[in-house]
């Protein structure tokens, strides 16, 4: 259980965390307006950045989404469903998460490492180095496996106690 409680806090912080980036973001695209609409002065490194912060943010913050409960469903039937027979369906979807998420995290990762080893630039006249968005995917991907473990476990435990493995 103690382990379940760390994941959660983990991706409860980081979800915190990265909800601060949504103030820069605006600011610079803000910024970015000002210049080329008042000023006829654009800037060359806006649009790259805001989607830089906006990449870091969206893969970051899917453990507290999935925490949540706020990823996207189409429950057209399983709302309708018992909370057991939730947690026994769910014990069958779990495996293609985890599939998908181990597919992710491996692939990312090695992207992630060989970009890392080439010192790999963005091809755009502000040219940042772009190795630390591609490791961003592998590390946001493991916080939703480890959350979804966390949640499978709950299943799990729901299903055989028939109550829940972390009372909130």
């Amino acid at each position: 259980m103690n382990f379940a409680r760390v994941i959660e806090s983990m991706n409860e912080m980081v979800g915190k965390i990265c909800s601060l980036l949504i103030p820069p973001l605006f600011g610079i695209i803000l910024l970015e307006v000002g210049l080329r609409y008042f000023f006829n002065s654009p800037t060359s490194w806006v649009h790259e950045s805001s989607g830089y912060i906006l990449a870091a943010y969206s893969v970051l913050t899917g453990g507290y989404a999935l925490l949540h409960n706020s990823h996207v469903n189409v429950d057209i039937l399983y709302s309708r469903f018992s909370p057991k027979i939730k947690s026994t369906i769910s014990l069958f979807t779990w495996p293609l998460f985890f599939y998908y998420l181990a597919v992710i995290i491996w692939r990312t990762g090695e992207s992630s490492i060989f970009s890392i080893q080439i010192w790999e630039r963005s091809p755009s006249v502000w040219g940042p180095v772009f190795w630390p968005i591609r490791l961003l995917i592998p590390i946001g991907s493991i916080f939703i496996l480890l959350q979804g473990l966390v949640q499978f476990m709950d299943n799990l435990y729901f299903i055989f106690k028939g109550e829940k493995f972390i009372k909130k």
